[in-house]
């Protein structure tokens, strides 16, 4: 039924093509499309019924810009039309900076991610690199991996985190993963909490602080 995503149309109840992102997750043998993951932006108050189908007129481009990204200076940069995020490997997480309308909209120096482990030492991220995973005109996500680092300790566990930026929105959405590589031990085959190669994390926190300034 369906070879390309690209073929893909959204209308919404009144029958007016809606600007869509699309992108297979899972084909059939035949290559055919199976499952496929749908990005659109809504606005609806009460109920409002979207149809997809396959073939007809590509919907005009969404009124406002999209959202757009690349790379800068070894790392990236995404602009939501609203909103401008700079990313770069082996700084400060999550961002270089963020800018809307052309000011700074987060005190970078105190925006971080920490997470404390049993005997009160604090880790942050060390990112070795950020990729872009999805890129379309609604919606941007990108990859930064790297691990948790102490000064004087090992890692603490490896560090994966996924942003998704939006068209049109100062809004990023976080999915953050703490993985430990450690083998664990499981003697006479029970798996209960703190054997070793365990890690236990106290607590985990992502603070981001507003800019300095006069106004409340």
């Amino acid at each position: 039924v369906l070879a390309d995503v690209a073929l893909l149309r959204l209308e919404d109840d009144q029958g007016r093509p809606i600007p869509l992102q699309a992108r297979a997750l899972h084909r059939w043998p035949d290559g055919s499309v199976c499952w496929a993951l749908l990005d659109w932006q809504a606005d609806v108050t009460g109920t409002t019924r979207y149809r997809a189908r396959v073939g007809g007129p590509a919907p005009t481009a969404a009124a406002g810009p999209g959202a757009r990204v690349s790379a800068q200076n070894g790392g990236l940069v995404v602009d939501t039309g609203v909103a401008r995020f700079r990313l770069g490997s082996g700084g400060q997480f999550p961002f270089v900076s963020v800018t809307v309308g052309g000011k700074e909209a987060i005190d970078i120096g105190q925006t971080r991610f920490q997470a404390e482990d049993e005997a009160g030492r604090v880790y942050e991220p060390v990112i070795d690199r950020v990729v872009v995973e999805e890129a379309g005109p609604v919606r941007v996500a990108v990859r930064a991996q790297g691990r948790l680092a102490c000064g004087g300790a090992e890692p603490l566990t490896d560090f994966s985190a996924w942003l998704h930026f939006f068209a049109g929105s100062a809004t990023v959405r976080f999915t953050v993963a703490l993985c430990n590589p450690r083998k664990a031990g499981h003697p006479g085959g029970l798996w209960d909490l703190g054997n070793e190669g365990s890690v236990c994390i106290r607590a985990a926190t992502l603070a981001v602080a507003l800019p300095p300034g006069e106004e409340p």
